[in-house]
């Protein structure tokens, strides 16, 4: 009941939101890091090489039967890291579609508004119709794609805990890596879905445009000008940064 109420959780955290942000939406750093921490190996301390010569008759028959068990995880952990590789190519196959999109998006609603000015450049007089069947479709099957990816790696997740779980239990074959890849995983979808839906924050207007400026100013390894930068304003027009914040910078 815990591990699908937690499915649950990461599924609602996890899922596609453009508009609508709700409290199931929302997650602070902390309370992502306890949903995604499915084991005790936190501070493992590191031990020694075990062999059957220095353990008991008992002990070293038990290490054996952990060697198998724990010879089957790795194996089992592999292909999921295998899995996980193939799935963020896949991801990024999805994202260039996705822009491929927002560009017919962006041609069609010029078509539409601006045809005078736009004339046949893009899209040809008939044809709106037609691209805008194609955008509904294409916009479904990228939204699919994405979930089903973000599921993917859910499941990824769950599979990880129940071997950490076993590794856990291990008596004389002590676990001395700490291992969250999966976990991370998870970490930076919901990092990206913030990007995106920066109203999840509960931020206003301005604490984002702030966020934004210092996010950018990270990325370019300077401090922005006021003056001579430029970014995107609430309604997708390119402003001078300063006009942008309206002063309150």
């Amino acid at each position: 009941m815990a591990k699908n109420k937690l499915s649950k959780t990461l599924r609602n955290l996890l899922k596609s939101t453009k508009t609508g942000i709700t409290p199931k939406d929302k997650a602070t750093s902390n309370e992502l890091s306890k949903m995604t921490d499915g084991s005790s190996q936190s501070n493992i301390p590191t031990l020694p090489i075990i062999t059957k010569d220095t353990l008991s008759p008992g002990d070293a028959k038990t290490l054996m039967s952990e060697e198998t068990q724990r010879t089957k995880i790795d194996t089992e952990r592999k292909l999921d890291v295998e899995e996980a590789y193939t799935d963020e190519m896949k991801r990024r196959e999805n994202f260039n579609e996705m822009i491929k999109l927002k560009k017919d998006i962006f041609h069609l609603k010029l078509k539409k508004e601006y045809r005078a000015f736009v004339g046949e450049r893009h899209i040809k007089d008939g044809d709106e119709s037609s691209l805008q069947a194609d955008i509904n479709l294409r916009r479904e099957q990228i939204e699919k794609k994405e979930n089903d990816l973000k599921e993917r790696s859910i499941r990824r997740l769950e599979r990880e805990q129940l071997r950490k779980k076993k590794e856990n239990s291990f008596r004389v074959n002590k676990v001395t890596v700490k291992q969250d890849f999966f976990e991370n995983e998870i970490k930076v979808t919901y990092e990206e879905k913030k990007l995106f839906n920066p109203e999840i924050e509960n931020l206003t207007p301005i604490e984002q445009r702030r966020k934004q400026l210092i996010d950018l100013e990270e990325k370019l390894g300077r401090r922005i000008s006021t003056v001579s930068d430029m970014m995107l304003n609430q309604d997708g027009k390119m402003v001078l940064i300063r006009e942008n914040m309206e002063g309150h910078i």
